[in-house]
């Protein structure tokens, strides 16, 4: 499964949602495979160029008016999932039902 998702505001403060995107994944049971960056960004006379919508530029506009500094987000975080494991009833964890074979499973580590 892949999910993109990215930060956003609420008065003002930057709130990750990605990480909480992430957490709430690997508490429903998904196991994370990877997590990439997707430029909002197209590409003219071969330079990149960024996309921001009116809406983010009108909101950092004001929030730079009243002294917060923020910038427009220019990405997106692509959150890559798969099956995930589960508990018996014994509370050992053992791979789910669908046969995800967790040995070849890449590194994780740094995905917070």
């Amino acid at each position: 499964m892949a999910i993109t998702t990215r930060p956003f505001r609420v008065d003002g403060e930057l709130i990750d949602f990605p990480s909480l995107t992430l957490d709430a994944a690997i508490n429903a049971g998904l196991d994370p495979v990877q997590r990439c960056v997707g430029l909002l960004a197209g590409l003219r006379d071969g330079k990149l160029v960024p996309r921001s919508s009116f809406f983010q530029l009108k909101n950092i506009r004001e929030l730079r008016e009243s002294g917060v500094p923020a910038w427009v987000i220019a990405h997106e975080d692509i959150l890559v999932l798969r099956a995930g494991r589960t508990r018996s009833s014994s509370g050992n964890v053992k791979p789910a039902e669908r046969g995800c074979d967790h040995a070849a499973l890449p590194a994780t580590r740094g995905l917070r």
